[in-house]
């Protein structure tokens, strides 16, 4: 498997359709987990299954990462692993209800235990009292957003160190799999959890032998050196351009300002990359570029066209980066997916001959991803 740049042929995409762990979401513990408001559960899967639908039939394979979970599960190993990562999360470290929670997971059929997994353990479903906490367990509904616990480099596989705690579980399922799915068997991996610093999927695009990666609110320049020296081990030439961002929740990825619709065409949030600095590494150092975003990209790539989010205006340009019109996910050199509430933006890709399909996203936006956050792709193509 291998993806050399973001706007190349589409292949295989790994994702994950929003499940019951969404309904663990209440008002007392949204902002711990990472969401704004509570999307409506039915409503989030008819969306998201019309973009699995598209891909589908654009010929994508898709690939749910439950499947993965479920189809090495039957090793014992893979399984103390992964019963490992649910005793580290629990809330509670006394010996008798580890003991308690141990004793559930081994009595679980595979489903059942993906399920737990995923959606998380109540205090309740133990016969445990906790004035304080409805969890045990935390939920994991941030894992529709696929792009961020692992990601492609060329043929590496990077495994993300997810900078907030309640996303950490994530990464290392990630890791489970890609150590013991046969599916990447093959695969060169590098693990950024043997360091201290934070990095995510996100904030890392691939543009051929350019390597754009954002400083924001996930992701540490500390990871990020220790990324480029990783990679130098392994004689990859990549150059890497980091782009540091504000630090504002709606710039929480590089992918929420910034993603490629082709070669040399992108969509971007002007606002946003205009408050942004930009550096080159050398020799593990972070080199100043005093170039605008446009004069660097010409440099890099030619003559590039950019699509500026909301055409600018003061107020829709705010309101569709907000709903991550930056985000779309290219599925082929001038065809991406976006989501339909954009309307400016979306005009914009129309009136430029732009193959787009405005998915539906009322309760999907709700989480601050849109299509790029909710697919990993495993494999693109060059044409």
């Amino acid at each position: 498997m291998r993806v050399k740049h973001d706007a190349d042929i589409l292949d295989i995409v790994l994702i994950h359709q929003p499940g019951n762990e969404i309904e663990q979401l209440t008002p007392s513990n949204l902002a711990r987990l990472l969401f704004d408001d509570m999307p409506f559960l039915d409503k989030a899967i008819f969306e998201h299954q019309q973009m699995v639908d598209y891909l589908n039939k654009q010929n994508i394979t898709t690939i749910e990462i439950k499947e993965l979970i479920h189809d090495i599960i039957d090793d014992k190993d893979v399984k103390d692993m992964f019963i490992r990562l649910i005793i580290h999360d629990l809330k509670s470290k006394e010996i008798s209800v580890v003991e308690r929670v141990k004793e559930m997971l081994h009595s679980l059929n595979h489903k059942e235990f993906i399920k737990t997994l995923i959606e998380g353990i109540t205090y309740a479903s133990m016969a445990l009292e906790n004035k304080d906490a409805l969890f045990i367990l935390d939920p994991l509904p941030n894992l529709l957003f696929q792009r961020d616990p692992m990601f492609m480099i060329d043929d590496i596989c990077v495994i993300s160190h997810m900078n907030m705690n309640a996303r950490k579980r994530e990464s290392l399922i990630s890791k489970v799999i890609v150590m013991h799915h046969p599916l990447f068997k093959h695969q060169k991996v590098i693990d950024m959890n043997d360091q201290l610093h934070s990095i995510e999927g996100g904030d890392v695009i691939m543009l051929g032998n350019v390597i754009f990666i954002g400083i924001s609110e996930r992701t540490e320049k500390e990871a990020v050196i220790a990324l480029h020296k990783k990679l130098k081990a392994l004689n990859y030439p990549q150059e890497i351009i980091i782009i540091e961002l504000p630090k504002k929740r709606s710039y929480m990825h590089l992918d929420t300002v910034f993603t490629p619709i082709s070669k040399t065409q992108f969509v971007y949030d002007k606002h946003a990359l205009d408050q942004s600095l930009f550096f080159k590494i050398i020799d593990h150092q972070f080199l100043a570029i005093t170039q605008t975003f446009k004069q660097l990209l010409n440099d890099l790539f030619g003559n590039v066209s950019l699509i500026e989010v909301g055409d600018g205006d003061d107020i829709y340009a705010k309101r569709e980066q907000w709903n991550d019109a930056a985000n779309t996910l290219a599925i082929a050199p001038h065809h991406i997916i976006c989501y339909d509430r954009n309307i400016i933006t979306n005009q914009l890709f129309k009136d430029a001959g732009i193959t787009f399909y405005p998915m539906p996203s009322s309760e999907l936006s709700r989480g601050r991803g849109g299509p790029h956050c909710m697919t990993m792709p495993l494999n693109r193509k060059s044409l």
